[in-house]
Protein backbone atom coordinates (compact mmCIF):
# COMPACT_ATOMS: atom_id res chain seq x y z
CA UNK A 1 0.00 0.00 0.00
CA UNK A 2 1.73 3.59 -1.27
CA UNK A 3 0.35 6.59 0.75
CA UNK A 4 -0.64 9.15 -2.15
CA UNK A 5 -1.58 11.65 0.28
CA UNK A 6 -2.53 12.51 3.90
CA UNK A 7 -3.58 15.78 5.63
CA UNK A 8 -5.09 17.52 8.35
CA UNK A 9 -7.30 20.45 8.66
CA UNK A 10 -9.02 22.62 11.05
CA UNK A 11 -12.54 22.90 10.19
CA UNK A 12 -14.17 24.79 12.96
CA UNK A 13 -13.93 24.87 16.68
CA UNK A 14 -12.12 21.65 17.90
CA UNK A 15 -13.14 19.68 15.19
CA UNK A 16 -10.00 18.43 12.37
CA UNK A 17 -10.61 17.10 9.14
CA UNK A 18 -8.63 14.31 8.06
CA UNK A 19 -8.38 12.92 4.43
CA UNK A 20 -6.30 10.23 2.67
CA UNK A 21 -5.50 8.60 -0.43
CA UNK A 22 -3.98 5.24 -1.27
CA UNK A 23 -2.59 3.21 -4.33
CA UNK A 24 -2.55 -0.10 -3.50
CA UNK A 25 -2.52 -3.65 -5.31
CA UNK A 26 -4.34 -5.25 -1.60
CA UNK A 27 -7.58 -4.99 -3.07
CA UNK A 28 -10.32 -5.71 -1.17
CA UNK A 29 -8.04 -7.53 1.39
CA UNK A 30 -7.84 -4.07 2.96
CA UNK A 31 -10.52 -4.05 5.49
CA UNK A 32 -10.40 -0.38 6.39
CA UNK A 33 -8.10 1.96 8.84
CA UNK A 34 -7.57 3.38 11.70
CA UNK A 35 -6.23 6.54 13.02
CA UNK A 36 -4.31 7.75 16.08
CA UNK A 37 -3.25 10.56 17.61
CA UNK A 38 -1.20 12.54 20.19
CA UNK A 39 0.13 15.60 21.30
CA UNK A 40 3.13 17.47 20.38
CA UNK A 41 4.30 18.82 24.15
CA UNK A 42 6.45 21.91 23.49
CA UNK A 43 6.56 22.56 19.75
CA UNK A 44 8.40 18.46 19.22
CA UNK A 45 7.71 17.75 15.20
CA UNK A 46 8.20 14.22 14.31
CA UNK A 47 8.96 13.57 10.57
CA UNK A 48 6.98 11.84 8.33
CA UNK A 49 7.75 8.09 7.93
CA UNK A 50 6.38 8.40 4.24
CA UNK A 51 5.68 11.74 2.97
CA UNK A 52 3.11 12.05 -0.58
CA UNK A 53 5.21 13.11 -3.30
CA UNK A 54 5.29 15.55 -5.71
CA UNK A 55 5.33 15.00 -9.61
CA UNK A 56 8.44 13.23 -10.10
CA UNK A 57 9.67 12.55 -6.73
CA UNK A 58 10.03 9.21 -4.78
CA UNK A 59 8.44 9.42 -1.60
CA UNK A 60 10.80 10.09 1.74
CA UNK A 61 10.92 7.12 3.69
CA UNK A 62 11.54 7.49 7.57
CA UNK A 63 12.52 4.73 10.00
CA UNK A 64 9.62 5.67 13.59
CA UNK A 65 12.62 5.23 15.89
CA UNK A 66 14.68 7.72 14.10
CA UNK A 67 16.64 10.31 16.98
CA UNK A 68 14.60 12.70 15.29
CA UNK A 69 11.82 11.49 17.69
CA UNK A 70 11.19 13.06 21.23
CA UNK A 71 11.21 10.68 24.35
CA UNK A 72 9.21 12.89 26.36
CA UNK A 73 6.05 12.94 23.32
CA UNK A 74 2.93 10.79 24.98
CA UNK A 75 1.58 7.43 23.84
CA UNK A 76 -0.66 7.10 20.73
CA UNK A 77 -4.60 7.27 21.14
CA UNK A 78 -6.34 5.67 19.05
CA UNK A 79 -9.21 8.55 17.29
CA UNK A 80 -12.03 6.23 15.61
CA UNK A 81 -14.26 3.59 17.55
CA UNK A 82 -14.92 1.19 14.37
CA UNK A 83 -12.65 0.67 11.29
CA UNK A 84 -12.97 3.44 8.63
CA UNK A 85 -14.27 2.28 5.39
CA UNK A 86 -15.01 4.11 2.62
CA UNK A 87 -14.21 4.52 -1.11
CA UNK A 88 -10.48 6.16 -1.85
CA UNK A 89 -9.81 9.16 -1.48
CA UNK A 90 -11.13 8.74 2.53
CA UNK A 91 -11.45 11.05 4.69
CA UNK A 92 -12.51 11.15 9.16
CA UNK A 93 -13.68 14.27 11.27
CA UNK A 94 -12.34 14.39 14.82
CA UNK A 95 -14.69 16.01 17.33
CA UNK A 96 -12.22 14.92 20.78
CA UNK A 97 -9.32 17.62 19.86
CA UNK A 98 -8.56 20.84 22.16
CA UNK A 99 -8.08 24.08 21.24
CA UNK A 100 -4.41 25.90 20.54
CA UNK A 101 -3.09 22.73 21.10
CA UNK A 102 -0.66 20.72 17.70
CA UNK A 103 -1.20 17.57 17.10
CA UNK A 104 0.42 14.70 14.84
CA UNK A 105 -1.77 11.65 13.60
CA UNK A 106 -0.89 8.34 12.53
CA UNK A 107 -2.92 6.48 9.60
CA UNK A 108 -2.67 2.27 10.00
CA UNK A 109 -4.25 0.40 7.23
CA UNK A 110 -5.87 -2.99 8.78
CA UNK A 111 -5.86 -6.26 6.24
CA UNK A 112 -7.08 -9.46 6.26
CA UNK A 113 -5.65 -12.18 8.44
CA UNK A 114 -4.61 -9.65 10.84
CA UNK A 115 -2.58 -7.52 9.39
CA UNK A 116 -1.61 -3.81 9.38
CA UNK A 117 0.70 -1.82 7.88
CA UNK A 118 1.44 2.24 9.55
CA UNK A 119 1.21 4.17 6.27
CA UNK A 120 2.52 7.26 7.70
CA UNK A 121 1.97 10.51 9.59
CA UNK A 122 0.71 14.33 9.68
CA UNK A 123 0.21 17.06 11.94
CA UNK A 124 -1.82 19.86 12.56
CA UNK A 125 -2.19 23.12 15.35
CA UNK A 126 -5.96 23.87 16.16
CA UNK A 127 -6.95 27.16 18.03
CA UNK A 128 -5.28 29.34 14.40
CA UNK A 129 -7.03 30.21 11.38
CA UNK A 130 -6.04 28.35 8.27
CA UNK A 131 -4.10 30.25 5.58
CA UNK A 132 -5.36 29.93 1.87
CA UNK A 133 -4.03 27.51 0.04
CA UNK A 134 -4.23 24.37 -2.46
CA UNK A 135 -4.56 21.20 0.49
CA UNK A 136 -3.87 19.09 -2.30
CA UNK A 137 -4.54 17.66 -5.79
CA UNK A 138 -6.04 14.47 -6.78
CA UNK A 139 -6.33 12.25 -8.03
CA UNK A 140 -2.76 12.85 -9.49
CA UNK A 141 -1.98 11.43 -11.77
CA UNK A 142 -5.34 12.11 -13.28
CA UNK A 143 -7.10 10.97 -16.20
CA UNK A 144 -10.80 13.07 -16.87
CA UNK A 145 -10.91 14.88 -13.49
CA UNK A 146 -9.05 16.64 -11.31
CA UNK A 147 -10.34 17.53 -7.58
CA UNK A 148 -9.01 20.55 -5.97
CA UNK A 149 -9.09 21.03 -1.90
CA UNK A 150 -8.88 24.23 -1.09
CA UNK A 151 -8.48 25.69 2.86
CA UNK A 152 -9.34 29.43 3.56
CA UNK A 153 -9.88 30.51 6.49
CA UNK A 154 -12.50 33.18 5.44
CA UNK A 155 -15.80 32.84 2.60
CA UNK A 156 -14.47 34.21 -0.40
CA UNK A 157 -14.70 33.67 -4.11
CA UNK A 158 -11.86 32.37 -6.42
CA UNK A 159 -9.99 32.18 -9.90
CA UNK A 160 -8.39 28.79 -10.84
CA UNK A 161 -6.04 28.91 -13.76
CA UNK A 162 -4.33 26.12 -15.29
CA UNK A 163 -0.76 26.16 -17.32
CA UNK A 164 0.45 23.69 -19.52
CA UNK A 165 4.28 23.14 -19.31
CA UNK A 166 5.04 26.38 -21.20
CA UNK A 167 3.42 28.76 -19.20
CA UNK A 168 0.51 28.91 -21.56
CA UNK A 169 -2.89 29.50 -19.89
CA UNK A 170 -5.37 27.09 -21.23
CA UNK A 171 -8.31 26.98 -18.69
CA UNK A 172 -9.67 29.75 -16.26
CA UNK A 173 -12.93 29.36 -14.28
CA UNK A 174 -14.29 31.56 -12.02
CA UNK A 175 -15.59 29.96 -8.56
CA UNK A 176 -18.24 32.36 -6.93
CA UNK A 177 -18.28 30.59 -3.78
CA UNK A 178 -15.86 29.23 -1.46
CA UNK A 179 -16.95 28.53 2.45
CA UNK A 180 -14.91 28.50 5.13
CA UNK A 181 -12.30 25.92 5.92
CA UNK A 182 -12.11 23.46 3.24
CA UNK A 183 -13.90 23.26 -0.17
CA UNK A 184 -13.68 20.46 -3.25
CA UNK A 185 -13.80 21.88 -6.36
CA UNK A 186 -13.77 19.19 -9.93
CA UNK A 187 -12.35 20.06 -12.93
CA UNK A 188 -12.69 18.35 -16.46
CA UNK A 189 -9.10 17.53 -17.76
CA UNK A 190 -10.39 14.90 -20.47
CA UNK A 191 -9.62 17.10 -23.09
CA UNK A 192 -5.78 18.04 -22.19
CA UNK A 193 -3.28 15.52 -23.28
CA UNK A 194 -0.73 13.87 -21.16
CA UNK A 195 1.85 16.01 -19.19
CA UNK A 196 2.26 18.00 -16.60
CA UNK A 197 0.14 21.25 -15.41
CA UNK A 198 0.55 24.23 -13.13
CA UNK A 199 -2.75 24.89 -11.05
CA UNK A 200 -2.87 28.40 -9.72
CA UNK A 201 -5.93 29.65 -7.53
CA UNK A 202 -6.18 33.28 -6.75
CA UNK A 203 -8.94 34.72 -4.03
CA UNK A 204 -10.37 38.34 -4.00
CA UNK A 205 -7.58 39.60 -1.81
CA UNK A 206 -4.54 38.33 -4.12
CA UNK A 207 -3.51 35.64 -2.70
CA UNK A 208 -2.23 32.67 -4.96
CA UNK A 209 -1.71 29.24 -4.42
CA UNK A 210 -0.30 26.58 -6.83
CA UNK A 211 0.49 23.04 -7.17
CA UNK A 212 0.85 20.84 -10.37
CA UNK A 213 -0.81 17.80 -11.11
CA UNK A 214 -0.01 15.53 -13.83
CA UNK A 215 -2.58 14.21 -16.47
CA UNK A 216 -1.73 10.77 -17.89
CA UNK A 217 -3.65 9.49 -21.26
Amino acid sequence: IDLVSFSAGVKGNNVVLLRWSISTDEGDNILGFNLYRRELQGGAIHKLRIQPKDVGEAPVRENYNSPLQRDNLPDWRKVNNTLITGTNPYSYTDTGVAENTQYEYKLEAVMENDRSDTLGTTTVETGSPASFSIVRLYPNPCRDELNISLSSPDRTKVKIYMYDISGRCILSEEISDITESEADIRLNVSGLSSGIYTIKVVNVDGEVSSKRALVLR
